[in-house]
């Protein structure tokens, strides 16, 4: 993924100005919008595409499980295996 200066050049913003913009129209951080999407597209590997919790990690670019169960819980207030044994249906 692209860091935050990077999408501040393609969009024609300093890394400030984006950052500031995003808070303002979106009430969060660009760091936390984008592992909300990665964790949502993470639960439904796992829920609606069956996919093992490792390979969901991965494939939503989490290199460590334990960070990643950890971070999952978080959010969303289950460990991500759970939802893989059909617990969260």
């Amino acid at each position: 993924p692209p860091t935050i200066a990077e999408l501040g050049r393609r969009v024609g913003l300093n890394e400030c100005y984006l950052k500031a913009g995003f808070r303002e129209h979106f009430g969060g951080t660009i760091g936390a919008y984008a592992r909300e999407r990665r964790l949502e597209r993470a639960r439904d590997l796992i829920e609606r595409e069956g996919h093992g919790v490792q390979e969901a990690a991965l494939a939503v670019g989490f290199s460590n499980l334990g960070w990643f169960s950890a971070t999952f819980r978080a959010h969303f207030g289950c460990l991500p295996s759970h939802l893989a044994r059909g617990g969260g249906r």
